[in-house]
């Protein structure tokens, strides 16, 4: 696979494309408000979460938290949707209806300025406080690589 540069990636899409990041760096609780499937510009196979601030005087403003599905960031990619309690055989069966279900969970979250860039911030994930604790364990561990999941409906990949 070739090397792709990201930053460059991020760069040359607006931000409205990107779903918008105006969660400035700090930490929040945010509900997941929407998750879907996009496929990048290179054609790399993604999902990204539309997390909304539940806090006080940032209440409804928003970031996001994506991940794209290359052959260096399939580790990534699984931990990310792994996080949100999203399995393997959930992608498999419909990768639509799978990222679905972290609609509605409520994140502690970490906003930080990215390294090198005053413009683009990280979203990370902390701790799932709308249950008894973090997302349930997602499928164990796999000794091989993972499988990319199936396209569903339309999508040209």
């Amino acid at each position: 696979m070739s090397s792709i540069n990201f930053t460059d990636m991020w760069a040359s899409t607006p931000v409205e494309d990107r779903g918008g990041n105006n969660l400035g760096p700090g930490r929040y609780t945010a509900k997941v408000v929407s998750a879907e499937t996009r496929t990048s510009k290179n054609g790399n196979y993604g999902v990204v979460f539309r997390l909304v601030s539940t806090e006080p005087g940032t209440e409804g403003d928003s970031t996001i938290v994506s991940a794209y599905l290359t052959e260096k960031s399939q580790g990534l990619f699984v931990k990310t949707l792994s996080s949100f309690g999203i399995t393997g055989e959930m992608m498999e069966a419909d990768d639509v209806a799978a990222i679905q279900t972290a609609v509605g969970q409520v994140w502690n979250i970490t906003v930080a300025q990215q390294k090198g860039s005053t413009e683009y911030t990280n979203t990370y994930l902390n701790k799932r406080v709308d249950t008894d604790g973090d997302a349930p364990a997602a499928e164990a561990a796999d000794t091989g690589a993972p499988t990319p999941p199936k396209p569903s409906g339309s999508r040209p990949f």
